[in-house]
């Protein structure tokens, strides 16, 4: 089993930058309590209000799959919907 890397980019509506950072720490937080979350960096790009990014990092496939089941994860999307236009992610293999 190897470790796992995800990136998440979120596009921001208009406005709702300083909402959603306080949603995605929040969600942050809740993931490094995680067993299997060894990473979880929210990154925000200086020049670019509409985009944020996430930096996650997984002991292995069975800790992330726990991690996207939790039902924290149903409050953070519903939380996180109104601010946001979209998002993209990309897993990879890491380490």
């Amino acid at each position: 089993m190897s470790r796992l890397a995800i990136i998440v980019e979120f596009d921001l509506k208009d406005g709702c930058r300083e909402a959603f950072t306080e949603v995605i720490r929040d969600h942050a937080a809740g993931s490094l309590a995680e067993d299997g979350c060894e990473r979880f960096d929210v990154l925000l790009p200086r020049d670019d209000e509409s985009r944020a990014f996430c930096f996650e990092i997984w002991r292995d496939d069975a800790a992330l799959e726990k991690h996207l089941a939790a039902p924290r994860m149903e409050i953070f999307r519903t939380r996180r919907a109104p601010l946001m236009a979209g998002s993209r992610a990309a897993v990879c293999d890491f380490g």
